[in-house]
């Protein structure tokens, strides 16, 4: 015996049904079987079991494997005609996010509207158990969010299915049909377009689904490049990060994504960590770190008074200026902190780091500066730590995370110029033009940076020019953007 449309019972599914179906009133059942005789085969095997389950409002999510396998998973847009559908692989393990950036990249959108998952029906349906993006996670929306959702969970045996919407207002529905479960093979990746057909509606478009519309609005409706989706699918910021680019880099790039500034930027990032790392013997770091620790052994175990107003005193200003590269050439008697720019500087970004600090009218070193004057070994690794500052919404941080992104990178530039003022207007920030924006951006980010000044190896660099450190200067930086930064977290 067989059902109507060709396909043979199956014992599971006729005790589902029995289950799904037990305890139900008649006016239940009859709503029942109106909507299971509207719907094909496939979607009265996904409806089957809901009833019970939406009634007590208990979560359909399973339990997640403990090894990810790969799934190979169809993505249909719904009432497309004809079909519009992408084949993907997908590991088994990728929270909803991830599965919705590979739909976008794999269908074509551009994650510009708003979007949702729902298990156990449509993502509209009020019985399906629904998973929420960002935005309607922040709108308080019943649901749970996307990122604490496994594809496990979701899907396990073949012929399960997730739904999908993009885009509320065109409306754009999905369906995820796992296929196959497959093997996940060493190198294989997070995701990969297997095969797909037509080319996906473009945004904003009303909702357009049939190939008589879509002709009107795309140059080759019929087209759709497997190997176009595919490279979509490489998400650079997270290759960014998977190199051991600072976190707080990575992050502030996230704004960029998509601009020709951002491309450039993760371009020139990717090939400078990629390259062999130049190389300092330990006694060449002690020696380029001198001008600090010997600024870390002036301040020494008793600390330094400072005046008042809570600077140094002229004797002690005198002093360190005579040792500071950054001071040789700077005009003036040299005795009053406020008026010496490379000696204020650097005792500001000592503190800054960490290895300084003010205590009942004095300079004093912390813990780790009292450590670090002893072991130029140490001292570099923490200022390699704390070089790139943890990532805050203010005009400072941002002047300074970009300022050593493009240090870092600079070897690495194309013909395409970037400066630092570029980056932080395209990031939202209004500078003013020419010159007067460069110095902005100069004395936002000095305080930061000035310790890179007096860490000198060969001829003392130009101060006037903030790219021209000394090979030693440029290498802390380099393993402080492109090794990764603890603080910048």
């Amino acid at each position: 015996m067989t059902s109507g449309d060709g396909h043979e019972p199956d014992d599971d599914l006729l005790e589902r049904f029995k289950q799904t179906i037990s305890g139900l009133e008649l006016d239940e059942l009859r709503t029942l079987a109106g909507a299971l005789m509207s719907l094909g085969h496939d979607d009265a095997l996904e409806r089957l079991g809901e009833g019970d389950a939406a009634q007590r409002g208990a979560s359909r999510r399973r339990t997640p494997m403990e090894q990810p396998v790969t799934y190979r998973v169809r993505v249909d847009l719904s009432d497309a005609k004809p079909p519009i559908w992408r084949r993907l692989d997908l590991r088994s393990d990728l929270t909803l996010d991830r599965v919705h950036d590979a739909i976008q990249a794999a269908m074509g959108w551009t994650d510009s509207h708003l979007h949702r998952f729902a298990l156990g029906g449509g993502v509209f349906d009020r019985h399906a158990e629904h998973f929420l993006c960002p935005l309607d996670v922040e709108e308080a929306d019943e649901g749970v969010p996307e990122e604490d959702v496994r594809l496990d969970e979701c899907l396990t045996q073949p012929g399960d299915v997730l739904h999908y919407v993009y885009d509320y207002g065109d409306d754009w529905e999905h369906r995820l049909r796992l296929e196959k479960v497959l093997p996940l093979h060493d190198g294989q990746g997070w995701a990969r377009v297997v095969d797909g057909r037509r080319a996906c509606p473009p945004e904003d478009c009303g909702g357009l689904r049939t190939a008589d519309e879509l002709a009107d609005v795309l140059d080759e409706p019929s087209h759709f490049d497997v190997g176009a989706a595919n490279q979509r699918l490489v998400d650079p910021l997270r290759g960014l990060a998977e190199l051991g680019i600072a976190a707080a880099v990575v992050s502030l790039l996230t704004d960029l994504r998509g601009t020709a500034i951002g491309d450039e930027l993760v371009a020139r990032l990717s090939m400078a960590a990629m390259t062999p790392a130049q190389h300092l013997e330990p006694d060449e770091k002690a020696a380029a770190l001198h001008a600090i620790t010997w600024m870390l052994d002036h301040v020494g175990d008793d600390g330094l008074p400072l005046t008042g107003a809570g600077y140094l005193k002229p004797a002690d200003v005198e002093a360190v200026a005579g040792v500071l590269p950054s001071a040789s050439d700077w005009i003036g008697k040299l005795n009053r902190e406020v008026q010496t720019a490379p000696v204020l500087d650097l005792r500001q970004s000592l503190m800054r780091l960490g290895l300084l600090r003010k205590h009942k009218g004095r300079l004093v070193l912390t813990a780790v500066g009292r450590r670090a004057r002893q072991d130029p070994a140490l001292l570099w690794t923490h200022l390699a730590q704390r070089l790139v500052p943890p990532l805050r919404e203010s005009f400072d941080t941002h002047a300074v995370i970009v300022s050593l992104a493009l240090i870092a990178s600079a070897d690495h530039a194309s013909a395409t110029r970037v400066t630092e003022p570029d980056v932080l207007r395209a990031l939202g920030w209004n500078l003013e033009p020419g010159f007067r924006g460069e110095m902005q951006v100069s004395w936002a980010a000095r305080p930061a940076l000035a310790v890179l000044y007096d860490i000198v190896s060969g001829p003392r660099p130009d101060r006037g020019r903030r790219r021209d450190l000394s090979v030693a200067a440029t290498a802390l930086v380099q393993e402080a953007v492109l090794s990764g930064s603890p603080e910048s977290t």
